[in-house]
């Protein structure tokens, strides 16, 4: 096949594109749809490839192979085992487990379903992950596998009905994303069924000839070029991919794989010594960029900023020249004293497969290598656990009501209950203690990513699955027990109050600037039936919240030589973050509704306006949300503060209420 420089160029484009947008540029929203370019790009070169070897005689599965190995596998290997150090030193045992399972998903290429198991590619956190891009190498992977085999089965059997099932199964895939896009966003952005239409389109591309006329050429080339940098300027995080918008980057591409042969203007830009330059190293500049960035977020307590990751950036394309150099060619040199043959090729894969596989599963086993860690450190770390205990997930199954094995302390007569997401699953243990010397016993009600609103869920988050059948049936369980006289609603309401659409009853409802009606209203009438029972209503107030995991920053300044580190942040900060969601708890809590504010514990006004994240030298918060058991602790006693604790049955209409859910 002939090398179009072009193409090199078209690569250089979406690798600016995606490595801009990770480090933080802001005039770049769809930088990440140059990933979108790449798989068009790689369908188109993979079926030109396969068509020209099976015009050119037998086709060889060997031969195809073999390059693909050489192309993709020692560069990678050489990053992976290049992170291990850095994983080594600077993770927290959790994060570090995190990274081992996506170190063996990279290795074996499924690491695109191993992150279709975390939060969405677009949440905060992601950005840690220094793997997390491994995932369309998976993709690609996945396709290389499949496709040849079944484009050779074909051509075979059937060489006319190449280009009509290559087309079928891109439509094929294509319904498939615009169907999960809606019904399973997550999924839908990793996995190869809906990612496939976009190699398929690639692959359809390849069998298009430029046109005789230049000026068509010209035209389309054009045409694909600003489709290409639209998709990448207009389109944000924000919406869904991909989606039907993702035509958009596809036929872009397409066209300028088409239409832009050498001759045309826009070859000729593409076509220019920087452009190609950067092109040939895309590959390797796509694989270290990312370790680079997120071992930066990892290493500093905040989010560095936009000139430290611009550097960053050039750093990344720094040591990617030498990958290519150094790793690519020499395994890629078809012939020639350069050329590696297949026994160092497997020496060397072998050799890094068994330390990278010996390293994951190590981590793995021992929940991240916590002995690599200072004494001191693995204490803290320790001691800094937040309680997960009874709290369910979408994994699991939905629980059979009543929870009768989340009952804390079930002698005492009188019980008071806990309901909401994780955050109340990080009170319960402490809650609990303190409410057993009372007489009085805890039933937690907890499910992750479940504010506690019956009936609502969050499409976007899969978590969440279970969410409006799990409130449901708890609020049941609360109205039918007329042992539960108060009920303490506590959530993530800062990360609730701030998603895109919720689904309420089976009804979309997106968010916009404001916190939907319908969502002010559900939770204004869940606690109006709570407190028309005759039970007390217990609203717990969002806290302060870090950029960062406390227990990293801690961790970190440990190392430092910290021996009691102190992490704070502003009071008007907090203030600022928490605006929305505490507006919508003020207007929906009855005046009877008590409230409890956990910054009355945390925050200091007269000690420089600044809440206090940690206490001799313990992280209030696990993470930059749930209670450890200090910050437990913390929210707790502001909790009783506010109750009197009589452990005897409320009066009112309890008795009454407790068959009937919708009073």
């Amino acid at each position: 096949m002939l090398y179009r420089r072009e193409i090199d160029g078209l690569r250089a484009v979406a690798i600016t594109a995606v490595v801009l947008h990770h480090a933080g540029l802001p005039f770049l929203p769809g930088g990440f749809l140059g990933v979108d370019i790449f798989f068009v790009i790689s369908g188109y070169l993979i079926t030109a490839l396969i068509v020209r070897d099976l015009d050119a005689g037998p086709f060889s599965m060997r031969a195809f192979y073999d390059r693909r190995v050489r192309r993709i596998l020692p560069a990678l290997l050489v990053m992976l085992a290049a992170t291990i150090p850095f994983a080594w030193m600077w993770m927290i045992p959790l994060d570090f487990k995190n990274y081992a399972q996506s170190l063996l998903a990279s290795l074996f290429s499924y690491s695109n379903i191993h992150f279709a198991t975390k939060e969405g590619y677009f949440a905060p956190d992601m950005g840690r992950a220094p793997l997390l891009h491994t995932w369309s190498l998976a993709v690609e992977e996945q396709f290389y596998l499949l496709f040849p085999v079944f484009a050779l089965f074909l051509a075979r059997k059937r060489r006319g009905m190449l280009v009509a099932a290559i087309g079928g199964l891109c439509l094929l895939s294509f319904a498939v994303c615009l169907v999960g896009v809606e019904a399973f966003p997550t999924i839908n952005f990793y996995f190869l069924s809906s990612r496939a239409w976009e190699l398929l389109a690639g692959a359809l591309f390849s069998f298009v000839g430029p046109s005789r006329s230049r000026r068509t050429n010209e035209v389309g080339a054009l045409a694909g070029l600003v489709l290409v940098l639209l998709s990448i300027l207009v389109p944000t995080s924000q919406q869904a991919w991909p989606s039907f918008l993702t035509v958009w980057p596809v036929v872009g591409a397409g066209l300028l794989l088409v239409f832009g042969i050498q001759g045309t203007l826009t070859a000729r830009l593409l076509s220019l010594p920087p452009f190609v330059g950067l092109g040939l190293v895309s590959y390797s500049f796509y694989l270290w960029h990312q370790p680079v960035f997120a071992f930066a977020r990892i290493r500093n307590a905040a989010e560095p900023g936009l000139p430290v990751m611009i550097a960053l950036s050039f750093g990344a394309l720094a040591v990617a020249v030498l990958s290519w150099r150094y790793v690519e060619q020499p395994f890629r040199t078809r012939s020639g004293a350069r050329r590696i043959g297949w026994k160092t090729l497997r020496i060397l894969i072998g050799s890094l497969a068994v330390l990278i596989v010996s390293v994951s599963v190590a981590g793995n086993v021992t929940k991240g290598l916590p002995w690599r860690l200072p004494p001191a450190v693995t204490a803290m770390l320790r001691e800094s656990e937040w309680n997960k205990a009874c709290q369910y997930t979408a994994e699991m199954d939905l629980p059979v009501f009543p929870l009768k094995d989340c009952l804390h302390n079930p002698d005492h007569p009188v019980t008071y209950a806990i309901w909401g997401d994780s955050i109340s699953a990080s009170l319960s243990r402490v809650f609990a203690s303190e409410l057993d010397v009372r007489g009085i016993s805890l039933q937690q009600l907890s499910h992750g990513h479940c504010a506690p609103l019956p009936g609502v869920s969050v499409p976007s988050v899969k978590q969440s699955a279970h969410c409006s059948q799990f409130n449901t049936r708890a609020l049941e369980q609360i109205l039918a027990t007329p042992d539960i006289t108060t009920v303490v609603m506590a959530a993530s309401w800062v990360k609730f109050m701030s998603y895109p659409e919720y689904q309420i009853d089976g009804v979309i409802r997106s968010a916009g600037d404001e916190v939907p009606t319908e969502i002010r209203q559900r939770l204004n009438d869940t606690i109006a039936t709570i407190e028309a029972s005759g039970r007390r209503v217990v609203l717990v107030y969002p806290h302060p919240q870090p950029d960062a995991p406390v227990i990293e920053t801690v961790m970190k300044q440990m190392l430092a030589g910290v021996a009691q580190p102190e992490v704070t942040i502003a009071y008007a900060d907090f203030v600022q973050n928490s605006a929305r969601s505490r507006a919508v708890l003020d207007a929906v809590a009855s005046p009877r509704t008590i409230k409890v504010f956990p910054e009355e514990k945390f925050c200091n006004p007269s000690a420089g306006d600044t809440c206090a994240l940690t206490s001799a030298g313990l992280p209030y918060l696990a993470d930059i949300r749930h209670f450890t058991a200090s910050g437990a602790t913390l929210v707790v006693a502001a909790i009783l503060d506010k109750l009197p604790i009589v452990p005897t049955l409320p009066t009112g209409p309890i008795a009454d209420a407790a068959g009937d859910p919708a009073r």
